[in-house]
């Protein structure tokens, strides 16, 4: 049997009731046919899993749909390229939402690349391209999101791409050196901009 993490995500309602999510609960959600309840579990999952407990991490690798964490991981793209009758308000709600959901899928890939057996896996070696495409994506914007999911697709690409010498290929494929690099100096440039230094001045 798999051990769990122990009150990782207890909670107290208002009527002083105790509850608290499980690794058992979160499974059983995402083999609902139900995108809303598996994206509860993906939720949950974000406070459940604790580093290091790799046991948890693959019974959950075993569980999650990768067609379904792809078509998060792809939610905003057609926000970004679809031009409808939507008022510029609702359409910039739903890019939100899409990018939180993308957000989510992220730091649940980036936990199951920490795992070499599971980073050298097929199903994320398809997710290369969808990796790089976010990278892409998040290069220029510098608010929070961006500089949080730009950090997950680094950690998901290099930890993808050192799995086999077909990893790498496929990044290379894809486009993804030149895209590394530019997030890199990205990365270490938000990171030189949020420094003590720079803020006392």
């Amino acid at each position: 049997d798999t051990d769990l993490p122990q009150g990782s995500n207890s909670q107290t309602s208002k009527d002083g009731v105790k509850t608290e999510a499980t690794l058992e609960d979160c499974l059983a959600l995402l083999r609902s046919p139900s995108d809303e309840k598996r994206f509860v579990a993906l939720l949950l999952l974000s406070k459940l899993l604790r580093a290091g407990d790799i046991e948890s991490v693959k019974a959950v690798f075993e569980v999650v749909e990768g067609s379904f964490l792809n078509r998060l991981l792809k939610a905003p793209n057609r926000f970004h390229k679809q031009n409808s009758g939507e008022a510029a308000e609702e359409r910039r709600g739903k890019l939100a939402q899409a990018l939180a959901a993308q957000a989510v899928a992220l730091a649940l890939c980036a936990v199951f690349v920490r795992v070499p057996e599971l980073a050298a896996q097929n199903s994320m070696l398809e997710k290369v391209p969808l990796f790089v495409g976010v990278l892409r994506a998040t290069l220029e914007p510098d608010d929070t999101a961006a500089a949080a999911a730009r950090t997950d697709a680094l950690e998901c690409l290099l930890g993808v791409a050192g799995g086999s010498p077909e990893a790498q290929a496929v990044a290379v494929e894809s486009g993804a050196v030149q895209v590394v690099s530019a997030g890199l100096v990205a990365e270490l440039d938000a990171r030189a901009g949020s420094s003590p230094e720079k803020s006392g001045q």
